[in-house]
C-alpha cells in the first residue's frame, strides 16, 4: 500500500495569530532600528501600532524615541500611537526621548499631547 506524502512536507500557511506576531516583531525591530520602510511594511502587514511583546514591554513609540528616530516617531504618531503608553517601569516615549537627549522628539511628543507630569516607577518625570 502506497501513501501519498506529497503534501506532508509543504509549509502550511501561517495562522492569523502567527502573522500578527510576526508583524508585531517586525514593527518593534523597525522602531528599535529607526527603519521607516520596515515600520511601514509592518503596519501594512497588520501590526497594531501599540502592540507589545508583553504587557510590561515598551511599545514601538518608546523604542523609536529611545533610538532617536524622529521620522519613525512621526510615522507612529500619524498611525495613531498612544502617546503616553507606559512600559512596566512606568516609562513613556517622552521619558525615553528625554533620556537620550532628543529635543526634536521631545517637542514632537509634547505637540502630540504627551503629559510631561507623568512619573515613572521611580517617581521621575521626563
Amino acid at each position: 500500500m502506497l501513501v501519498d506524502l506529497s503534501n506532508a512536507f509543504r509549509s502550511r500557511p501561517a495562522t492569523h495569530k502567527k502573522r500578527q506576531i510576526c508583524a508585531m516583531e517586525k514593527l518593534l525591530a523597525a522602531a528599535d532600528a529607526g527603519n521607516l520602510t520596515a515600520l511601514r511594511e509592518a503596519l501594512a502587514a497588520g501590526a497594531g501600532v501599540d502592540e507589545r511583546r508583553e504587557e510590561h514591554s515598551p511599545a514601538a513609540l518608546s523604542c523609536a524615541a529611545a533610538a532617536g528616530s524622529a521620522e519613525v516617531v512621526a510615522a507612529l504618531l500619524s498611525a495613531g500611537a498612544a502617546v503616553d503608553l507606559r512600559d512596566g517601569g512606568g516609562r513613556t516615549a517622552l521619558m525615553a526621548a528625554a533620556t537620550v537627549g532628543s529635543a526634536d522628539i521631545v517637542k514632537m511628543l509634547l505637540r502630540a499631547g504627551a503629559d510631561p507630569s507623568l512619573k515613572n516607577g521611580g517617581g521621575q518625570t521626563a
